[in-house]
């Protein structure tokens, strides 16, 4: 049975913590290196995540960026503008429904 994206991401980071770490420090140096504040940043996120058609780091990143401050509006723009820079209607008609579904997790309901 093929393990979940979660059971995959366990596994890595048990196996190679200092990868993990690296990755993490890397993340948190770009994060920091600019003047973006947490909500852009997470914006931007989740429209690069949507892109690759990454269902797991979409949902993440957009239930960061309601968190920090960004309207369902705001979210769902940031999915939308993907369409026809990298992505169909069919991505992102998907990725508008893994944002619903990250939003309606953290009691949002539209």
């Amino acid at each position: 049975m093929p393990r979940s994206l979660q059971e995959q991401r366990d596994y890595v980071t048990q196996q190679y913590p200092a990868v993990w770490q690296a990755f993490q420090a890397t993340r948190n140096a770009s994060r920091e290196a600019g003047p973006l504040d947490v909500k852009t940043q997470e914006l931007i996120n989740t429209a690069v995540y949507a892109t690759v058609g990454a269902e797991g780091g979409t949902k993440t990143h957009a239930a960061r960026a309601y968190q920090a401050g960004a309207s369902p509006a705001e979210v769902r723009q940031a999915v939308l503008l993907c369409l026809g820079v990298g992505m169909g209607f069919a991505p992102v008609y998907r990725a508008m429904e893994w944002v619903r579904e990250a939003l309606e997790e953290l009691g949002v309901r539209e």
